[in-house]
């Protein structure tokens, strides 16, 4: 299986290059499913009601939080891990809990050495987008009257500049056509496939 994951912050496309890239992969034969953090389990509830100010944690326990919701999330897909003929494709994984936890106050050292345990992702995209222009993706796509807990332009500065400092990732470009950005991610996942076959 090749897993992949597709980080950045809110507003980069990261969401819709998740979906169009796991539909390229379908369209020429291969087995593509999708997957998101925060799931949409027990944990990943609780954590959209922090998100969305309906409840109140401080900023390590809302991380560990995530991390709890990344541990059912990898159980449950546990199988489909092992299975090598497969796209696995998630849209935001570890990486996320580092870059908005460390922007949040929380030990970067702390959160990296927390999220150990989890499998790294055969190929890590970080889609960058000025902070600005994803503000503006957010007001302008979103079916709600409020921002959500991190959705804040100085904030989301400090996350992109966190995300620049994976050493394993392959960046791109978010203000590219949406069409490039989708050819950019399924070339390199079909190279990782042949590579892993």
């Amino acid at each position: 299986m090749v897993f992949i994951a597709i980080e950045g912050i809110d507003g980069s496309g990261k969401t819709t290059q998740t979906a169009r890239l796991a539909e390229m992969l379908r369209k020429d034969g291969f087995d593509a499913l999708t997957t998101k953090e925060h799931t949409d389990g027990i944990i990943g509830r609780e954590i959209q009601k922090v998100l969305e100010h309906k409840e109140k944690v401080d900023a390590l326990t809302l991380q560990i939080m995530f991390v709890a919701d990344r541990s059912d999330h990898m159980y449950r897909y546990a199988d489909i891990i092992k299975d090598r003929n497969r796209f696995l494709i998630t849209d935001r994984y570890l990486y996320s809990t580092i870059a908005y936890g460390t922007a949040a106050g929380v030990s970067n050292k702390y959160l990296v050495e927390l999220n150990s345990i989890f499998p790294i992702p055969d190929k890590l995209f970080i889609i960058l987008i000025d902070p600005i222009i994803a503000m503006k993706r957010i007001d302008r796509d979103r079916n709600r009257s409020s921002r959500e807990l991190f959705e804040k332009e100085e904030f989301l500065k400090e996350v992109q500049a966190n995300y620049r400092k994976f050493k394993n990732a392959t960046f791109i470009d978010g203000e590219m056509p949406a069409d490039e950005i989708t050819q950019i991610m399924y070339k390199a996942a079909l190279m990782e496939f042949r590579r892993k076959s």
